[in-house]
């Protein structure tokens, strides 16, 4: 592990960040090592800890230069995107381009820590989940389901998939893709693109879902 690589991103992200997402950030990386030890994952700890503390590391950026950055990279996009879903991509890139950061999953758990995708790797889930799972968001039910987690993964991913979608949903935002694909994939074990039938599925779901809760 790259001690002096991990102070240099420290400081980076405390320059760069507000005080209350930089302690986010913080916390998201002791959450994620804490899981990463209750589930005997054994994933990387160098891995865990530079994207835990990379992942938000572009979010107040202004929009045209997060755009300027990802043509500037040829990174494809979708144009109506805003800040809260490019900021992932673009975190990813400076996680590579200003810290040398070349591990693929490392790099792709940054770039899917916000909208997940299908066949997400173990250190892609964690991320997705501890940056869900922070203590410090106060977010209704995340302490249960840190409880769930430590013991069962798998079924507080799933809880928390369905949390994080029926507040996008909640509040009438776009709903990408790739989390629409992570919500079937997770539901039924297989991947396939949106069709109208998925979606009345995960409609029916969600709705459902925030009756009983």
């Amino acid at each position: 592990m790259n001690n002096y690589k991990i102070k240099e991103i420290q400081n980076y992200i405390k320059t760069n960040l507000s005080e209350k997402r930089y302690k986010h950030s913080l916390s998201v990386c002791d959450t994620a090592v804490k899981l990463n030890i209750s589930n005997s994952f054994n994933i990387d700890e160098a891995s865990i800890i530079y994207a835990s503390l990379l992942h938000d590391c572009s979010r107040y950026m202004c929009l045209d230069d997060m755009k300027n950055i990802l043509d500037k990279n040829e990174i494809v996009y979708n144009k109506n995107y805003d800040g809260a879903l490019l900021h992932s991509k673009v975190s990813a890139i400076i996680a590579k381009n200003d810290f040398a950061i070349r591990d693929d999953d490392t790099l792709n758990a940054i770039s899917f820590h916000t909208t997940g995708r299908a066949s997400m790797s173990r250190l892609e889930k964690l991320i997705y989940a501890s940056d869900y799972l922070d203590p410090l968001r106060k977010i209704n039910k995340s302490s249960d389901i840190f409880n769930i987690a430590e013991k069962n993964f798998d079924k507080a991913l799933m809880l928390i998939i369905k949390e994080s979608i029926s507040f996008v949903m909640s509040k009438e935002q776009y709903l990408d893709i790739d989390s629409i694909n992570m919500y079937n994939e997770n539901t039924v074990g297989t991947f396939s693109f949106t069709t109208s039938r998925n979606l009345i599925h995960i409609l029916t779901v969600i709705l459902q879902h925030r009756t009983i809760h």
